[in-house]
């Protein structure tokens, strides 16, 4: 069950949250859906609960406001291909092929790459082991600001990772010196987790008695197969991203996001648009071709599969470490919409490319990428679109929390109306102050 229906349910049973804080907004702009001048977002219990005109919306006595009726209010931006917030867990290279390799113990909200990007408002993140070899285990999607580590995950594990070209092609005379060696290791793997999986399905559909032998190292594997978590692959070239998707999507039936994709790899652009139900596109860091264009001329990688007919598209920082911050930074992936816009990917193409399309293809569309109720809080408000590089993020919520203020940001927050003590009455269950401990 999505979370979605999840929350239709609760609101069926009339057990939704009531709300707890509205924000008022100069203009909402939900990605899907139309955009709500003069707009209010009521919140409860961390979830969206509903959109609309601060002229028909009644926000309740006891919903904290949040006072941003100049700024625009968009949903947080969902990063599909980033390296940070990991504390140790870039690459382990002694194997070529680690599935019981996992990021998730690795996450480090304290990192000062994890704030800076959330000063930009990037508030979903999937982080995941480097491209030093084919299959370096798996990503974790986490939010970047929670209680703690646990509390900010989303879904783990998040994607299984590949790389298919150029970085994982060793040159120390072990298998996966060649791309012929690579093939066949994915291709064992895939076999034996196909198998697995089967296997399992079979004794949960009680056409097998006994269970499978348990494979702590295909346990991960099996989800790819069960449909509950994507492939993300590494690849570059034409021949890379056409491999990368025949060898996952083609033969094993799998949904698989190609990343990167640069030098050429929109050639494949449509031989990927073809098979767009489980095929995503995910471009960067690198966003210009300065050749193998075909016409000698400097081109935007997201426009050339855009006019390829690939619609599921997004964009990506590949952010990772402090030393390599500077090369292509997470705080930026706005700016990277903003310049794939700029070389010819239409404005809204280039917005969705950095939240819905990007939480579509990590499968957590039901919970982050657009504003609309049911979904997580994750909300930023600024002075104009969030591809606007010239004016900063005001203010984030994660969660309906307040994440991040800029200071003298001029948003204002005002506390809810407490209710009149009742005169020589000991106080009530009621009376006791919202948002702290109480001990029984």
């Amino acid at each position: 069950m999505t979370a979605l229906a999840a929350f239709a349910m609760l609101l069926c049973a009339g057990d939704a949250p009531a709300a707890d804080t509205a924000v008022l907004a100069a203009k909402i702009v939900p990605v899907e859906g139309q955009v709500i001048d003069h707009g209010v977002i009521l919140i409860g219990g961390g979830k969206i609960l509903a959109l609309g005109t601060q002229a028909k919306l009644k926000i309740p006595p006891e919903a904290a406001v949040i006072d941003a009726r100049d700024l625009w209010a968009m949903p947080g931006i969902v990063e599909a291909h980033t390296h940070i917030g990991l504390d140790g867990g870039l690459n382990d290279m002694v194997f070529p092929i680690n599935p019981d390799l996992s990021v998730a113990p690795c996450i480090d909200l304290d990192s000062p790459l994890v704030k800076k990007a959330l000063e930009e408002g990037v508030t979903t993140v999937n982080s995941m082991p480097g491209s030093g070899t084919n299959h370096a285990g798996f990503s974790v999607i986490f939010k970047l600001a929670a209680a703690g580590p646990r509390e900010a995950i989303v879904r783990d594990p998040g994607c299984l990772k590949i790389a298919q070209a150029f970085n994982p092609e060793r040159d120390t005379g072990d298998m996966g010196a060649t791309r012929m060696g690579m093939a066949y290791m994915l291709r064992r793997l895939l076999i034996e987790g196909r198998e697995y999986a089967a296997a399992w399905r079979e004794h949960e559909e009680g056409t097998r008695k006994d269970p499978p032998p348990v494979r702590r190292d295909l346990e991960r594997v099996r989800l790819v197969f069960e449909g509950k978590i994507p492939v993300i692959n590494h690849t570059y070239s034409g021949w890379g991203v056409a491999e990368a998707i025949r060898l996952f999507h083609d033969e094993f039936g799998l949904k698989i996001i190609a990343t990167h994709v640069a030098y050429g790899g929109c050639q494949a652009g449509e031989y990927a648009a073809a098979r767009a139900t489980r095929v995503h596109i995910d471009v960067g860091p690198h966003l210009l071709e300065l050749h193998r264009t075909g016409e000698g001329r400097l081109a935007g990688i997201a426009t050339e599969f855009w006019q390829r007919g690939v619609r599921n598209l997004s964009l990506n920082t590949d952010a990772f470490t402090l030393f390599y911050a500077m090369l292509s930074p997470q705080q930026h992936l706005f700016f990277q919409a903003s310049m794939a816009a700029h070389y010819g990917l239409p404005e809204q193409a280039a917005l969705r490319a950095i939240t819905i399309e990007s939480a579509r293809a990590l499968g957590i569309a039901d919970r982050v990428g657009s504003l609309a109720p049911g979904k997580d809080a994750d909300v930023v408000l600024k002075r104009g679109e969030l591809l606007d590089v010239t004016s900063p993020v005001d203010m984030v919520l994660v969660g309906g929390a307040v994440a991040f203020r800029r200071e003298g940001c001029g948003v204002t927050v005002t506390a809810p109306e407490k209710p009149e003590r009742r005169d020589a009455e000991e106080p009530g269950e009621d009376d006791v102050p919202q948002g702290k401990e109480v001990r029984l």
